[in-house]
């Protein structure tokens, strides 16, 4: 079973609060009554998507249709051709809610790029670029802006080697720019997904490296592309790769194993300042041959992934996975459908998404399943943090992806049992990006100060955040910054010294030790993620939530 945890700091560990992750899936829907051999889908904003697909009805030409998801139920408005030629591979990616970009593989083996425009359920396109005129079998799409994105393809008349170019929309029109070169030998099995604007990450089955599965981080400056060291993530043979940006320093990669047993497994990437990716430990979601997989990022911390599971009869199965760190925890496997073919899936939403296949035990139809994934909380608090600000409180606080969340009421407490509203801040509605808050109390009380949030989404749900504790009277205070750090923190107390300072993570072990006498700690060893740093004094032992990017 998947579980989130949330650590309250009130002088001491208590037992963390368990949220479950698990998958309730809606009803079929056939989006096109004809068999495809390639399909992609992205999400346009939190209920709209765009599916784009070979139409078997139509000599396999490429078509695109706008769906709608209400809960977990989607509808489809009318098909919009693209080109009237037989396509073989196709990637779709929004650049805003309502362009997306496609790119695909028609008749004569080479790869183009179109823009799509959205009005309601209508599709305009753009003329199409040229990524390659040569033969491509597999590529990768993702965006940078609203208005550039990248696409990673094997380059087959050049030894097969893994390239990208940056394409730039302006005025309807695509521009491409130059080749770079990634891998100098076969690359396939290629993914991509950008962190932030200027920095992706790129995947793939490296054949002139045992087949393992390998990444790399590339550094965009205009069209211009630059890449860093590879890092192997699996030394096994390696396929049906995902990449999925998590934050601009982390994303997770999704994959099946050949090297052992074809298991589906994925595994968290963290970049440090040079741009050189640590992986932490593989962590096998289906002990089975997995194969058709595919997945989709939620927020910051949790993904979902699709696909067949030998060890099912092959059923197109579904599972959450939730990120701690570098740590990945599942919850239970869901049944979606039968044998299919070509599946793709995408978020729709931060707790939806929708899974679209060629539904084999129904006439090869064109079929799409929306799910909802319960215990991926409307806000995702990264880290909630009182320090004091000359005679005030400063309270900060980070989000790493919102959804219809109206804001937070701040309530302070001299006791932690009777509480107060003091404040409100306004939330974000719905974003997937971070974003850091800020608010003062200009009236704290002599001695003790509680602070907690409530998030309150538009609909009247709330959730309470954790409790965090600042003494203004106390003469063993003691703050810490910079928090979050990337690498070092700094210590400052008043009064007596300390006499030992440990650091533990999440799960309560024991990480690091430190002097009493330290006033820099040093964390760069240690993987991305929340620690509790014991400040152990003579008569007290006070405790400081850490987070290290």
């Amino acid at each position: 079973m998947n579980t989130r945890f949330m650590l309250s700091i009130l002088g001491l560990f208590i037992s963390p609060i368990l949220l479950f992750s698990t998958i309730t899936t809606g009803s079929e829907a056939i989006y096109d009554n004809d068999q495809s051999q390639t399909m992609a889908i992205s999400n346009l904003d939190d209920t709209k998507f765009v599916i784009c697909y070979s139409d078997g009805g139509a000599s396999g030409s490429g078509t695109c249709k706008v769906g709608t998801r209400t809960g977990t139920s989607t509808t489809y408005g009318p098909a919009y051709t693209f080109t009237g030629s037989n396509i073989y591979n196709v990637k779709v990616r929004n650049l805003s809610a309502t362009q997306f970009i496609i790119a695909f593989r028609n008749n004569s083996g080479g790869a183009k790029v179109r823009l799509g425009t959205v009005s309601g359920t209508s599709i305009s396109y753009s003329t199409s670029a040229s990524v390659t005129s040569v033969f491509v079998d597999n590529f990768g799409l993702t965006p940078l802006t609203s208005n550039s994105f990248a696409v990673a393809y094997k380059d087959n008349n050049n030894s097969g080697r893994g390239a990208v170019r940056i394409g730039t929309v302006s005025g309807g029109s695509i521009s491409m720019g130059s080749i770079y070169y990634f891998n100098t030998g076969q690359t396939n099995h290629i993914s991509i997904d950008a962190l932030d604007a200027s920095t992706i990450a790129i995947s793939y089955k490296d054949d002139s490296n045992s087949n393992k599965g390998t990444s790399l981080i590339g550094s965009i400056s205009g069209t211009v592309v630059s890449y860093h060291s590879e890092s192997v993530f699996n030394t096994g043979n390696t396929e049906w790769i995902n990449t999925i940006a998590l934050t601009s320093t982390s994303f997770v990669v999704v994959y099946s194993d050949l090297g052992n047993g074809n298991k589906g497994t994925a595994c968290v990437g963290s970049i440090n300042s040079s741009n050189a990716i640590s992986f932490g430990s593989e962590y096998v979601f289906n002990p089975a041959n997995t194969t058709n997989l595919v997945a989709a990022g939620h927020g910051t911390n949790n993904f979902t992934m699709s696909y067949s599971d030998g060890g099912d009869g092959n059923n197109l199965n579904a599972n959450v996975g939730t990120i701690s760190g570098t740590s990945i925890s599942y919850g239970s496997e869901v049944t979606l459908n039968g044998n299919v073919q070509v599946p793709a899936t995408a978020a729709i939403g931060l707790d939806y998404f929708v899974t679209i296949y060629k539904d084999d035990p129904n006439g090869c139809k064109s079929t799409a399943v929306a799910a909802y994934v319960a215990g991926i909380l409307p806000v995702e608090l990264l880290y909630f943090d009182a320090r004091p600000n000359e005679a005030n409180v400063q309270l900060v606080w980070e989000t790493g992806s919102e959804s219809e969340n109206r804001g937070f009421v701040i309530q302070r407490s001299s006791d932690a049992q009777s509480w107060n509203d003091i404040g409100f801040e306004a939330g974000a509605g719905s974003i997937s990006f971070n974003k850091s808050y800020e608010w003062i109390d200009r009236s704290p009380l002599s001695g003790n100060n509680y602070y907690r949030l409530i998030q309150e989404d538009y609909d009247g749900t709330k959730t309470y955040t954790n409790i965090v504790h600042l003494n203004l009277g106390d003469d063993n205070a003691i703050k810490v910054y910079p928090n979050p750090l990337t690498a070092t923190c700094q210590l400052e107390w008043k009064g007596q010294m300390p006499v030992s300072l440990i650091l533990f993570d999440l799960s309560g072990k024991q990480v690091e030790q430190f002097d009493g006498n330290s006033q820099v700690l040093d964390l760069s060893p240690l993987d991305a993620g929340v620690y509790i740093l014991s400040v152990q004094f003579r008569a007290e032992t006070k405790y400081l939530r850490l987070v290290k990017n």
